[in-house]
C-alpha cells in the first residue's frame, strides 16, 4: 500500500474517532463506547442521554423509556405528570402524597372529604365536617337535626338551611331543626308548639288522648272529635252522641230528621201513624160486613112477622 493510501486511512480513522468522542456528552454520559452512551448520569435518559427525566424523584428514570423510578412527592400516573388530588390531606412537609397508579390519597383526606381519591363530600351534618376516608361515616356525632351513619339525613320537610328547617318538619317530628319526635299517638304535630295536628286512627285532641265515639263510622273522627264520615244507623250529631227519634231507624246526622221509620209510621220524627196496618195488606173479602148484612135481614123479617101477629 502506498504512503498516500495509508495516510488517507489514518485521516479517516482519526476523523471517525474524533467524531465519536464528540457525540458522547461527558456531562450526561459517564460511559461511552464507540460513540454510544452505555450509561447515563442520574436524571437523563436516551441512547445518547439526550433527554432529561421529568417529575422523577431525585431525577431517576429508566434509560431506555424515561419512566420515573418514583414520582416526585405530590404527583402520580405513569408519567408522573398529574398532581395528587387537592382534597388529599397535606402532610407535615406541606405535600399531598398519593399512590402512583390510582391516585389514592395515602395520608387521608382533607377535612370534609372521603373516598379513595377523596372526591366524595362528608355528610352535611357531620360535626367538624370530619368522616372516615373508607366509607364516609362521620368520625364524631351528627349536628342537631341530622341523623344516619353519614349524618346526611334530616327530618325537614324539604330543606335544611343553616341549622333550621324553613319549610316545616316531616310527619312525626317537631322543633326548629325537626330533631324531636311528636307524641307517641301523634302522626303529625306543629313544628314549634308540638301540639298534634293528626292523631292515629280512633283518637283525637291536642295530645291524642281522647277516643272517637264508637257511633262514628269506622270509629274515626277529626281533631275535634267530630264524626266527619257519618254516624252508625240510629245516631246523629257532630259526634254522633244523640239517638235518632223513637221509631226512627236512620236519621240525618246534622238535622236529626228521620230518613227511615219503623213499619207503620211516617214523618220527619216518625210521629205520624198510617191509617191502619191492614191497608198495607193484600185485598181480601170483608167477611165481617157480610155477616152484619145477614143479621140485619133476619131482624127485619122477624119484626114484620111480629107486626102481622099483633094486627090480627
Amino acid at each position: 500500500m502506498c504512503k498516500s493510501t495509508l495516510l488517507t486511512v489514518l485521516v479517516i480513522q482519526l476523523v471517525c474517532c474524533g467524531t465519536s468522542v464528540k457525540v458522547c456528552d461527558e456531562s450526561r454520559c459517564p460511559l461511552c463506547k464507540s460513540g454510544t452512551c452505555e450509561e447515563c448520569l442520574y436524571g437523563y435518559w436516551g441512547s445518547q442521554c439526550e433527554h432529561a427525566c421529568i417529575s422523577c424523584w431525585l431525577g431517576g428514570c429508566h434509560k431506555q423509556t424515561g419512566r420515573c423510578h418514583q414520582c416526585v412527592p405530590g404527583r402520580y400516573t405513569e408519567g408522573c405528570d398529574t398532581l395528587c388530588p387537592s382534597t388529599c390531606r397535606l402532610s407535615y412537609d406541606n405535600v399531598r402524597y398519593c399512590q402512583r397508579t390510582s391516585g389514592k390519597c395515602l395520608e387521608g383526606c382533607a377535612e370534609g372529604w372521603w373516598g379513595t381519591t377523596c372526591n366524595e363530600t362528608c355528610g352535611q351534618g357531620c360535626k367538624e365536617k370530619a368522616c372516615y376516608q373508607e366509607d364516609g361515616v362521620c368520625i364524631s356525632d351528627c349536628m342537631e337535626g341530622w341523623h344516619g351513619r353519614k349524618c346526611d339525613k334530616h327530618n325537614c320537610l324539604n330543606r335544611h338551611v343553616s341549622g333550621r328547617c324553613i319549610d316545616g318538619c316531616k310527619d312525626g317530628w317537631t322543633g326548629e331543626v325537626c330533631s324531636e319526635r311528636c307524641g307517641a299517638d301523634c302522626m303529625k304535630c306543629h313544628q314549634y308548639s308540638a301540639s298534634c295536628l293528626m292523631c292515629k286512627a280512633g283518637l283525637y285532641g291536642p295530645d291524642c288522648q281522647s277516643e272517637c265515639s264508637v257511633n262514628c263510622v269506622n270509629i274515626t273522627c277529626n281533631m275535634a272529635g267530630q264524626c266527619e264520615n257519618g254516624c252508625m244507623r240510629g245516631f246523629h250529631g257532630k259526634k254522633c252522641e244523640m239517638t235518632c227519634p223513637y221509631r226512627c231507624l236512620d236519621c240525618d246526622q246534622t238535622s236529626g230528621n228521620c230518613r227511615m221509620c219503623e213499619k207503620g209510621w211516617t214523618g220527619l220524627q216518625c210521629l205520624d201513624q198510617l191509617v191502619s196496618y191492614a191497608t198495607n195488606q193484600p185485598n181480601t173479602p170483608d167477611l165481617t160486613s157480610g155477616c152484619n148484612q145477614m143479621a140485619e135481614v133476619k131482624l127485619t123479617t122477624f119484626a114484620m112477622m111480629m107486626l102481622a101477629v099483633l094486627i090480627t
